[in-house]
């Protein structure tokens, strides 16, 4: 069951930002979005509220997985949706007249990019096969898959569920890129940030976008633990509320619902 972390996750919404991650909490890992997701999102911003997406994908990944199943008759709901990708180094705002725009991106010097390359290309773990490039590069983030990033899921599930082996491989990682955030992440990833870049970065800006209080902000994750890839908004003293599956969070949003009138 998902566990509450503080006292005001789930008071009555209205004038509320809930930032959700996107795999294994809005959808099921590279899945997209069910409709009865969809239908959970419309009511919490039909009363009033902003969602934000985060996720350690790319922005291609979300518009497949999210932007792309909202119906045409409720595009409008794209207003007040905030996908912020690549674990924060960038976020996108959709404008009526314009669609999408990127509100910031990030980005990494021609040395970094050399540095995080040259450590990555080091490391190979694939025995027998692996499913296309174990090594991308997305706006200021390098992803590291370690049965290639187009694994099917059951094979990423199983590679690595006590995250023990990425783990050895993280910290030999932080070590040579000791100005780096280095992230265990999914069922079989890696994520690696510039010192600082990370979903912190994207909370903020998104907080200032949409003039929110830390108060009004409440974060929904599967990784809300310590070593997670969510557990920073411990750190940052948000609200926030961990799930372990898409189930819970449907649960969790229904629980809001019933008292979703504007403050």
């Amino acid at each position: 069951m998902g566990t509450n972390n503080t006292n005001n996750a789930g008071n009555a919404i209205g004038e509320k930002t809930y930032i959700f991650n996107l795999n294994g909490t809005l959808t099921e890992p590279k899945a997209k979005i069910d409709s009865e997701m969809l239908d959970l999102l419309k009511k919490l911003i039909t009363a009033g509220n902003y969602i934000g997406i985060m996720t350690g994908s790319s922005w291609k990944s979300v518009l497949n997985q999210v932007i792309y199943q909202v119906p045409e008759k409720e595009q409008y709901l794209l207003n007040f949706i905030y996908p912020l990708t690549c674990n924060g180094n960038a976020m996108y705002t959709h404008w009526p007249r314009y669609g999408w725009i990127p509100e910031y991106e990030t980005g990494l010097s021609d040395d970094n990019h050399t540095r995080v390359k040259h450590a990555l290309n080091k490391i190979s773990v694939c025995r027998d096969k692996c499913y296309g490039k174990q090594i991308e590069y997305f706006v200021g983030q390098y992803t590291f898959a370690a049965m290639g990033h187009n694994a099917p899921v059951s094979e990423k599930m199983s590679y690595d569920p006590d995250r023990s082996k990425r783990k050895e491989i993280a910290l030999h990682l932080a070590k040579e890129l000791y100005d780096f955030e280095v992230y265990v992440s999914g069922n079989s990833s890696i994520d690696i940030v510039k010192r600082g870049m990370n979903k912190k970065l994207g909370i903020d800006r998104l907080m200032a976008r949409v003039r929110a209080s830390k108060g009004d902000v409440t974060y929904i994750g599967n990784e809300i633990f310590e070593g997670g890839a969510d557990y920073l908004v411990q750190d940052m003293g948000l609200n926030n509320y961990s799930v372990s599956c898409v189930k819970e969070t449907k649960e969790f949003i229904r629980r809001l619902i019933p008292t979703g009138r504007k403050q």
